[in-house]
């Protein structure tokens, strides 16, 4: 039984672009990024967090190719 989300990961093609995207237009409380991810906090105890092809496929242990065919997931919940 779930009893608390502390993440929302949502699989992005363009890190850079989504990463302005929710930062500037949402005004979102950005944290930081590093080559993969973005992370930003929704409240406390919650985060909202940004991967690239790279970085989910990495999570999720599957080909980068896999990632970037527009097939499979495109977030989950943490």
């Amino acid at each position: 039984m779930i009893t608390k989300i502390e993440a929302q990961v949502l699989f992005v093609q363009d890190l850079t672009a989504s990463t302005a995207f929710y930062r500037d237009t949402f005004k979102m409380n950005y944290l930081g990024s590093d080559a993969n991810s973005s992370t930003f906090l929704l409240q406390e105890g919650l985060y909202f967090i940004l991967l690239s092809p790279e970085g989910a496929a990495d999570l999720l242990g599957m080909q980068v190719s896999d990632m970037k065919s527009g097939t499979g997931s495109r977030g989950l919940l943490a």
